[in-house]
């Protein structure tokens, strides 16, 4: 039943869980100011609920997933600041409740800006 999961500024290390994804209800994933590792599991597309994700200043790497595309709720998802490279998924942009994104600081992330952002 957890809804909010608060982890900030705590020098987590290693790879954020793909267990994560089974937090059916989880509202708000604050991890950022940490030092995570690894790719972004795709297993967080699964958070229908999720609101918030919040995983900016940590050294992840490789693509931003396309099921992040899938979190029909998501209004804030703030990924700067990390090594993410490749395109900016254009399923990002179908996210209607979507308020703020921000990805600055990934110096290798390639693409247009999804037009529906607009």
């Amino acid at each position: 039943n957890l809804e909010s999961l608060y982890l900030m500024n705590n020098e987590l290390t290693g790879k954020i869980p793909t267990e994560l994804g089974e937090l059916v209800n989880l509202e708000s994933l604050y991890l950022s100011y940490n030092e995570l590792t690894g790719k972004i599991p795709t297993e967080l597309g699964k958070l229908v609920n999720l609101e918030s994700l919040y995983l900016m200043n940590n050294e992840l790497t490789g693509k931003i997933p396309t099921e992040l595309g899938e979190l029909v709720n998501l209004e804030y998802l703030f990924l700067y600041n990390n090594d993410l490279t490749g395109k900016i998924p254009t399923e990002l942009g179908e996210l209607k409740t979507l308020q703020g994104i921000l990805l600055e600081g990934n110096v290798n992330l390639t693409g247009t800006i999804p037009s529906s952002f607009g």
